[in-house]
């Protein structure tokens, strides 16, 4: 999409802007200014997509496909374990932007509230 139309209302790009160097991506620390184009074969089609596409990967790897055939391939676990410790060396102060943050609560709140009345509903047909 970077050079070409939006397929979709709400599809973005998504740029890797700059790798921070860290352990877990030795070897990435060149890739600049690419755009993501999937995750793991999933398209993504915003910053919200790909926030939700690594949040909820139970895959061993992340496997990133980025614009002019560059890949990346991180282990899952292994990516995820060091975030913290790459934010707080490079003196960020999240993963992810206030505006990603308050749609991440909502999701949780959304999740939780249909737990509640899932529930209910099987509470009500038990009692």
């Amino acid at each position: 999409m970077m050079h070409a139309m939006a397929d979709e209302p709400e599809q973005q790009v998504v740029l890797l802007s700059q790798v921070l160097a860290a352990e877990v991506n030795i070897g990435y620390e060149e890739f600049l200014n690419t755009q993501v184009k999937t995750l793991n074969g999933v398209k993504v089609r915003n910053m919200t997509d790909l926030m939700r596409l690594v949040d909820e990967c139970t895959d061993e790897y992340l496997h990133f496909d980025l614009d002019y055939n560059q890949k990346v391939a991180l282990a899952t676990a292994h990516a995820k374990a060091a975030t913290k410790e790459i934010l707080q060396m490079h003196c960020i102060a999240s993963d992810r932007s206030p505006d990603l943050q308050q749609q991440q609560q909502q999701q949780e709140e959304k999740e939780q509230q249909a737990g509640q009345q899932q529930q209910g509903r099987a509470a009500a047909e038990n009692g």
